[in-house]
């Protein structure tokens, strides 16, 4: 762990990580869609199939 408490695996940007049933976690990326700034999810909307996420920073 370095002195600002992070460890050597941190990567700026929120986590998007999926529940399923009773199953563990399934982490989908660790990069925050590749903004930094990101650090959740704010809203998810599906239309026409697709899934959307408002992202918070």
């Amino acid at each position: 762990m370095s002195e600002k408490g992070q460890g050597d695996d941190f990567v700026l940007g929120g986590d998007l990580v999926v529940f399923e049933g009773d199953g563990e976690a399934r982490i989908l990326t660790k990069k925050g869609f590749c903004n930094p700034c990101v650090n959740g999810v704010r809203n998810l909307e599906v239309l026409n199939n697709r899934i959307f996420f408002v992202m918070s920073t």
